[in-house]
């Protein structure tokens, strides 16, 4: 209201005014007000501006300070603390600073405070204070407070500089309004001429179709009401012009961003599944050491308490590989990297094999375990035998955890839809503790069990249902539960598949699963001695293989890397060949490639195809395909199952032997013992290795052949300031040292780790004479030549 007052005063006011001066004036006012505005957005918005850069970089000065901290707080290293507090002496912004103790509040070191007293001054400040006082708290490495970091910022500078840029602003805002009134002057000066304006617009509007230009109005006569009908026409056009392009930007717009969002999708997808498969291997690789060797020790004498204590470790492993194993199946399914086969299975066998291993089980708790199979399912049949074989013993094995008497039963039929497609239905029924009815449909969530009272005492990671519940829905199918506490649980589940062979005349059976259908089907068949190589990097999986396949009666061959593999078989070609996938100089895959090519060129030794069978800690969809179609012939995943072995190896032998040429090559020399005793806990070794007297001096072997390397690699990340790379040898030798009991090598190489993650190279260097001096001692009593690590 009062704009339009003002306006229509000025407008009675200079009715009379020629249109020159008008046009001047009105030019002039709109450039002063322009720029006045212009001037005063700047100022605040520098203003602004500058406060949020300064509270930014002071946020982040204090925060990588409380990061730098952590390592001297947590050690009380004093001289730590004042060398990273005196390091702000490089930022001039930076006025003072102190350390906090989080038990008393007592101060551990500051920077820039006079006196004992320290400033208790509350966060805040600004640029109109000139000075900025920040705090961050100090965690330790297992997330607890260990004190608080408190920076004072000088911002006077800033301040005194935003000043001087705002009178510069403020000066040229001024020069903008006379310049904008001394060229108003001039353009009205050749405006009075609104018909040749109009003219000339019109045609350059018509040669360059700029439709954005526009006349200066001319009053209010003829020419003018023309003025403003053409000014109208050209708003029209351009509206119109201005909408379509929108419109087509905007199109662009929306599939650039949505090509975007589907590439960092397949991004966050593939860095999942290169996630998994590096978690799968790290995990399943001491897995099969812990596994392996927990049975070799159950092979000797042993007395009663350390059978029945080996006994509880190799059935806790047992547990953890489910869990692991529910995990890894569960982060398949959530990244859309399962894939469902489609592949001829006879079913009766599956579900009889696959109930066979739990009868045992079943016969311990005093259990009747059945399987009942319908008339009316086929001998033969298209679904995904490793699937369905998960689903029965996720089932199966949920029921007879939960069921103290009575008995486990399977049941599976077949139906057809109104369609004619095939649907198998399976049943597992229980006469166990059963499930409240607000909680059955519960129990198919992630993570969930019917309450917390089962959890305590029964366990499980509550993935099992979560994962049978997914494989039912990618099978085309459901999964439903029937039950009622203490009367038993039924689950229902219902999958599609394919016909393959339904003439066969199938008969209804139902099976009572003993406890010696299971200790039959384990019990290995009488081995035919090989000669293998084995091609794998770890030597604690070197030497659990060695001694499974000796024992089996093979005789080994062992090659530390592809390249080594590659070269041994083609100067001499073994019975079959044991490949790791992940291995240095030359993975498993590409190792593979060139022994199948050396074959092709008739170049390894003989014309026969080698065996090779992939022994993996990778479990990932695709890894058996990969393997396959690099040329493998077989596929296990660590840990090794012994039972499995046996099986992939008899297979090999039955090739052999036809050919004759298992039992006629010579088998390889045995590995060379080292006698002497190392400096260490040989109480500790000899508890963790089951009273094995034989194996320490082996594994003190390794570690120190393993701790040359480590201490190279340490020396070289040293040289190069590769935190990561030190980090990963310290970790490393930590690790193998204390397992080996190896007390002092183990306390030094976890004060390398410290050191590592704090970056503090010069002492890490420091540090690297004394590992080697350790590693020494361990190499004179081991027998060994000394190693030949320098610190960096």
């Amino acid at each position: 209201m009062i704009g339009d007052r003002l306006l229509d005063h000025l407008g009675r006011r200079t009715a009379n005014w020629p249109v020159r001066v008008k046009l001047a004036w009105l030019l002039g006012l709109c450039a002063g007000l322009t720029a006045v505005m212009g001037s005063v957005a700047m100022l605040v918005a520098g203003w602004v501006f500058a406060s949020s850069h300064a509270r930014e970089d002071a946020q982040e000065v204090v925060r990588s300070l409380a990061y730098s901290l952590q390592a001297p707080v947590s050690f009380e290293d004093q001289r730590g603390l004042t060398d990273t507090l005196e390091v702000l002496k490089v930022r001039q912004q930076v006025s003072a600073a102190w350390v906090e103790s989080s038990a008393d509040g007592a101060r551990l070191a500051s920077w820039g405070v006079s006196g004992a007293a320290v400033p208790r001054e509350p966060d805040g400040g600004g640029l109109l204070a000139g000075h900025m006082t920040l705090g961050a708290p100090i965690f330790g490495p297992s997330g607890e407070l260990l004190g608080r970091v408190t920076v004072r910022i000088d911002l006077r500078a800033q301040r005194d500089n935003l000043v001087l840029q705002g009178a510069t602003v403020v000066l040229a805002g001024l020069l903008a309004l006379l310049l904008s009134y001394v060229l108003s002057q001039g353009l009205a000066r050749r405006l009075v001429q609104p018909l040749l304006d109009l003219s000339s617009t019109a045609s350059a509007i018509t040669q360059d179709h700029a439709y954005d230009r526009r006349l200066a109005k001319a009053g209010g006569d003829e020419v003018g009401q023309a003025v403003s009908a053409f000014n109208s026409m050209l708003e029209e056009i351009q509206s119109r012009g201005l909408a379509l392009a929108q419109a087509g930007e905007q199109r662009e717009q929306l599939v650039e961003a949505r090509t975007r969002e589907a590439r960092r999708a397949e991004a966050a997808s593939d860095a999942k599944t290169r996630f998994l498969a590096n978690m799968s291997h790290e995990i399943r690789t001491p897995m099969n050491g812990i596994l392996g060797m927990t049975e070799l020790a159950l092979d000797t004498t042993l007395t009663p308490d350390q059978r029945e204590y080996l006994g509880l470790v190799k059935s806790s492993a047992d547990a953890l590989l489910v869990v692991i194993n529910d995990i890894l199946d569960y982060s398949k399914i959530e990244a859309d990297k399962l894939v469902i086969e489609a592949v001829p299975v006879a079913l009766r066998p599956l579900l009889a094999d696959t109930l066979k291993p739990m009868a045992l089980r079943a016969a311990e708790r005093g259990l009747v375990l059945r399987l009942e199979m319908a008339a009316n399912v086929p001998d033969s049949l298209r679904s995904d035998p490793g699937r369905l074989r998960q689903i029965v013993l996720n089932l199966v094995g949920n029921a007879l955890k939960f069921t103290e008497r009575g008995e486990v039963c399977l049941q599976a039929h077949c139906t057809r839809d109104v369609h004619g497609q095939p649907w198998l239905h399976l049943a597992v029924r229980d006469t166990g503790i059963g499930i409240a009815p607000d909680q059955q449909q519960r129990i198919f969530e992630s993570f969930s069990q019917a309450d917390a009272s089962t959890t305590r005492r029964y366990g499980g990671t509550g993935l099992g249902l979560a994962i049978c519940a997914r494989l039912a829905e990618l099978m085309g199918g459901s999964i439903r539960v029937e039950s009622a506490p203490d009367q038993g649980s039924t689950f229902h589940v219902s999958l599609q598949v394919q016909d393959d062979d339904l003439g066969a005349a199938p008969v209804s059976t139902v099976d009572m699963l003993r406890p010696g259908d299971a200790a039959q089907a384990r019990a290995p068949g009488e081995a035919v001695p090989l000669r293998l190589l084995l091609a794998e990097d770890n030597l604690v999986n070197q030497r659990l293989a060695v001694l499974l396949l000796t024992r089996l009666g093979h005789a080994v061959c062992v090659a530390d890397n592809g390249a080594e593999a590659v070269a041994l078989h083609t100067n001499d070609p073994f019975d079959a060949i044991l490949m790791d996938m992940q291995m240095p100089v030359l993975d498993g895959l590409a190792a593979t490639h060139a022994i199948r090519a050396t074959e092709a060129t008739g170049s390894a030794g003989a014309v026969r195809r080698v065996p090779i069978i992939a022994l993996t800690a990778n479990a990932m969809q695709g890894d058996r395909e990969r393997c396959l179609a690099a040329g493998m012939d077989g596929y296990l995943s660590k840990p090794i199952d012994l039972v499995q072995l046996q099986q992939a190896l008899h297979r090999v032998a039955l090739a052999r032997t036809s050919e004759g040429s298992a039992s006629t090559r010579p088998r390889p020399a045995p590995l060379a013992q080292t006698t002497d005793a190392p400096d260490l806990d040989r109480a500790a070794l000899l508890e963790r290795l089951g009273g094995e007297v034989s194996l320490i001096d082996e594994l003190v072997a390794v570690l120190v052949e393993d701790g040359r390397l480590r201490l190279a690699e340490m020396a070289t990340a040293i040289r190069d300031r590769d935190s990561e790379a030190l980090t990963s040898a310290a970790h490393q030798l930590a690790g193998a040292s204390g397992n080996c009991s190896a007390i002092a090598l183990e306390r030094l190489a976890r004060q390398m780790l410290v050191l590592a993650h704090g970056q503090r190279h010069g002492e890490a260097a420091a540090l690297l004479p004394m590992l080697l001096e350790r590693l020494q001692r361990l190499e004179e009593r081991a027998g060994l030549q000394p190693a030949a690590v320098t610190a960096a």
